[in-house]
């Protein structure tokens, strides 16, 4: 590298390291909070990977930390972060909140003294908010084993690599591809022959998206060499995997903030049929599950919250007219 550029990297890598320190103290402090209080709790993502699977944590920039929790214990939870100096970050809507298991899985939590930020995850996946869809990443789930984590816990190699595979196959605004495909890489060459691919197989077939999975470990063989059996991607390539999914996941790749009011609605949609695990036949199931996931209780409440809905909010439209090929 040039003098330039080397400068450039290292600061960077001291920037990670710096920021890796300053978030295992964070995750020290919440694994304390609720080993005190008993609820169980597993460690998402980037700080689990940095810690296990790259040769130094300097090597696995991350921004925040992600923690889940079983569905039982969601709102003792937000209690225990409550207690240990966090704050609901989400920001303010015009639309009823967010519902843990219909309509997100996860919330945003933020510690202002400690400058950290925090994901809460109701459920594990934000494609898969059925009530079951967590219970193999659970029934999997391995000691945390670091020093002052007590009885925390993390994913499988198994599932981390399913996970970063899932939450990295759509578009990104916040972080680069390049970050789940490492992140796959490594979980790969640090677990090695132990790597058990019937879980991974398992775990496909209970969230009904082999195919989508082979597309993307296909990927990674081809252009990383990351060491994926090719029966392996015959098979997960030869699950079923219902339209319904298919739209759903193809969609939401390709979601992006200029989306219309039309794009929107068939997410929605396609994201009801999803959670529901069949297809509908009519209309009512879907009503149904957006009076659900918008908490009224009459028609007239439905009308009212649906009119809410359609009107599109001003920064989308603004990034849809700016994107439209007559503006370019």
């Amino acid at each position: 590298l040039s003098a330039e550029a080397r400068i450039g990297v290292e600061k960077r890598y001291l920037k990670a390291r710096n920021d890796f320190v300053r978030l295992e103290g964070t995750a020290r402090l919440l694994a304390d909070g609720f080993g005190a209080s008993e609820i169980p709790i597993i460690f998402l993502k980037g700080f689990p990977l940095a810690s296990r699977v790259y040769a130094s944590p300097a090597h696995r920039p991350m921004g925040d930390l992600d923690l889940a929790v079983p569905h039982a214990r969601f709102h003792d939870a937000t209690a225990v972060l409550t207690s240990l100096g966090f704050t609901d970050a989400r920001p303010p809507s015009e639309h009823n909140r967010a519902t843990a298991g219909l309509s997100t899985h996860a919330f945003a939590f933020r510690h202002e003294a400690r400058q950290v930020n925090l994901d809460l995850h109701y459920n594990i996946l934000n494609c898969s908010l059925w009530e079951s869809a967590d219970d193999g990443f659970w029934a999997a789930a391995e000691p945390l084993d670091q020093p002052g984590f007590g009885a925390s816990l993390t994913l499988a190699p198994e599932h981390h690599l399913f996970h970063a595979c899932l939450h990295g196959y759509s578009r990104s605004l916040l972080q680069l591809s390049i970050r789940w495909m490492l992140d796959a890489h490594f979980i790969l060459i640090r677990t090695g022959d132990d790597f058990r691919w019937p879980l991974v197989e398992a775990e496909a077939k209970r969230h009904r998206c082999g195919p989508l999975l082979a597309a993307t470990l296909g990927y990674l063989a081809e252009n990383l060499r990351c060491p994926v059996p090719a029966d392996v991607l015959s098979r997960l390539t030869a699950q079923d995997m219902p339209q319904f999914d298919r739209a759903f996941f193809r969609q939401t790749a390709e979601l992006n903030e200029a989306a219309g009011f039309r794009r929107r609605i068939a997410i929605a949609w396609n994201a009801c049929q999803r959670q529901a695990g069949h297809r509908f036949a009519t209309p009512l199931p879907f009503i149904a599950q957006m009076a659900r996931r918008w908490g009224v209780a009459s028609p007239s409440q439905l009308a009212a919250e649906a009119l809410r809905h359609l009107h599109e909010p001003a920064f989308m439209r603004r990034k849809r007219q700016l994107s439209s090929p007559g503006r370019r």
